[in-house]
């Protein structure tokens, strides 16, 4: 069973002056980062509660059925694992949306440096890993979309527990994902084998490929990619067909410090969830039991499988 939201602020339209102040009229040294959709900023509000501003360019246009549409809808999309939404607003051609700051960054910070020091213990990627099947759970029961599941998405709070961010953007689950044409080139993100480009229309089960490379993150503690450009799903599926341990593929840097079992199961569930074809991924429902340790990992093909036409 789901856990129960706690109570959140409703999202609410902002005035631009208001974030003006609280980023300092967006200076460079507020600036969190940025991604395929605009650019992020650290922001300080009148009551003193510190936000997360995300700045989407050239969004029209959407950018009206975001505001009437997807943006309201937001107030129900509270869950404990989601990025907690506090509202948006309208600058000319931009529209800028209000998160609740996250203050252990992403998750990609924490995986990918190549320095020993700041590998992420066992326990918390395990605990992370549930964490974010949580999240997509709720959306999908919701009838909502990601359309960018991956680890630069995945916040962390004080305590360290995932949250997911950046969801709803795409609406409704009979929408599209934003493409390159319409924000940014997207190489750190790596579309499902059925997909040809992001504007084809987006399903559940391209969530559920974005999650899979996301578990096998979890457990390699390498990005979706190499700098060589393998792709980690083609190895782990290697790895796989070839037989070799789970000590082939997971993170070095944990220097044997990790929990066998729950190694193995993350591993079958990112390979499972980056079946080439999508009809053969899990829901996210069978998912979260399986995380949940309530079911065993069903059997995975010896052979990688082929990819679908």
């Amino acid at each position: 069973m789901l856990p129960r939201p706690r109570p959140l602020h409703r999202p609410r339209e902002f005035d631009l002056p208001e974030l003006v102040v609280a980023t300092g009229d967006f200076a460079e040294k507020q600036k969190l980062g940025q991604g395929p959709l605009g650019v992020v900023y650290r922001g300080s509000l009148q009551d003193g509660s510190l936000v997360a501003i995300k700045v989407l360019s050239n969004v029209w246009p959407r950018k009206q059925q975001l505001i009437s549409e997807i943006l309201p809808a937001f107030s129900k999309l509270r869950h404990p694992r989601l990025v907690p939404v506090r509202g948006w607003c309208e600058s000319g051609p931009d529209l800028m949306v209000v998160y609740e700051y996250m203050p252990n960054a992403s998750l990609d910070k924490w995986l990918h440096p190549a320095e020993a020091l700041l590998a992420l213990p066992w326990i918390h990627r395990w605990k992370l890993a549930g964490d974010v099947a949580a999240a997509l759970l709720h959306l999908h029961m919701s009838n909502f979309l990601h359309g960018r599941v991956k680890s630069s998405n995945v916040l962390m709070d004080i305590t360290f527990q995932a949250r997911l961010g950046d969801f709803g953007l795409l609406g409704s689950s009979s929408s599209r994902a934003p493409s390159s044409s319409d924000h940014h080139p997207q190489p750190e993100y790596h579309l499902p084998p059925e997909a040809s480009s992001f504007s084809d229309p987006w399903t559940r089960e391209m969530d559920v490929y974005g999650f899979g490379i996301v578990c096998l993150e979890l457990v390699s503690g390498g990005p979706p990619s190499s700098e060589e450009g393998e792709s980690l799903v083609d190895r782990a599926w290697l790895l796989h067909e070839r037989g070799c341990g789970i000590g082939e593929l997971v993170d070095p840097r944990l220097g044997g410090s990790f929990v066998f079992d729950q190694a193995m199961t993350l591993y079958g569930v990112g390979l499972l969830c980056s079946h080439p074809d999508p009809r053969s991924r899990p829901a996210m429902e069978g998912v979260a039991r399986l995380l949940e340790r309530r079911t065993d990992v069903p059997p995975i093909p010896a052979r990688t499988p082929a990819r679908c036409d």
